[in-house]
């Protein structure tokens, strides 16, 4: 079998599907595909390493200053315990210590202790380039859509169903192999964020310089809907890959066997 590709991996190849299937669950091809949504390049597995370091260092530094809070905020209670209950400042200490210890024991149990490298970048470019990257990022993470909401208009529906149902009547729009949609809701915000962040029409993915310009041109041109399962589409069906789940071939051939004792 020939090496496979994604392009949500520039750079890479897969020697079988089953790597590129692992791929697929992968922070860093969820990451890129929330670029491609809002209109940014994909990031390349050394930059996204980089950027994922950066994070990390960031957030140690974070704890250590909560630490340093904490441990200040546990000696003033100690010395509190202390004069209130005429022991001395080791004793309420250790009590309170056990105190902590009993309440937070399953909390424990369930932490990874695993914690992140700092990487160093080299260069002023590359400095800015991942500043900007964390500020996209953040834009990104901060994004939020009510499923309910038309993507073509500001309609809002009661349900999801309702909502699919508002844009098919009036726009056309419906979902590609509907009864294999494993998650409607994150589809829905992907595609929200295409519109909304990206300015993309989610037909022809073109730029558009805001997210009324965009919806504008959906609906002029008849793109309210999904470039999905036509010849030579392979990279949109790709795109919406997170949000459908399709039986292996051992399971279909499964039911085949199956509908064929039947008969």
């Amino acid at each position: 079998m020939a090496n496979l590709a994604c392009n949500t991996a520039p750079g890479t190849t897969f020697a079988c599907l089953e790597d590129l299937k692992l791929h697929y669950k992968s922070d860093w091809h969820r990451y890129n595909l929330k670029r491609k949504a809002a209109n940014l390049p994909v990031l390349s597995r050394e930059l996204f390493d980089q950027l994922c370091a950066r994070t990390n260092a960031a957030q140690q530094e974070k704890d250590a200053k909560e630490k340093v809070k904490d441990e200040k905020f546990a000696r003033r209670e100690a010395q509190s315990q202390a004069s209130f209950q005429g022991v001395s400042f080791k004793e309420a200490q250790a009590r309170l210590a056990k105190t902590k210890e009993e309440s937070s024991s399953e909390e424990e149990d369930g932490e990874d202790g695993s914690e992140g490298e700092w990487e160093e970048m080299s260069g002023d470019e590359a400095e800015a380039a991942l500043a900007e990257e964390e500020e996209k990022t953040r834009e990104m993470e901060k994004f939020e859509w009510n499923a309910c909401q038309s993507l073509f208009d500001s309609h809002r529906s009661n349900s999801v169903q309702d909502s699919l149902s508002y844009m098919g009547n009036k726009y056309g729009f419906f979902l590609p192999d509907s009864e294999f949609v494993s998650d409607v809701n994150g589809l829905m915000r992907y595609l929200a964020m295409k519109v909304e962040l990206g300015h993309q029409c989610i037909m022809c993915n073109k730029e558009l310089r805001d997210a009324d310009a965009t919806r504008k041109h959906m609906q002029d041109k008849s793109h309210c809907k999904l470039r999905y399962g036509m010849p030579g589409d392979e990279d949109a069906e790709e795109e919406l890959e997170d949000y459908y789940s399709y039986p292996t071939e051992m399971e279909v051939e499964g039911q085949m066997v199956v509908s064929g004792e039947a008969g």
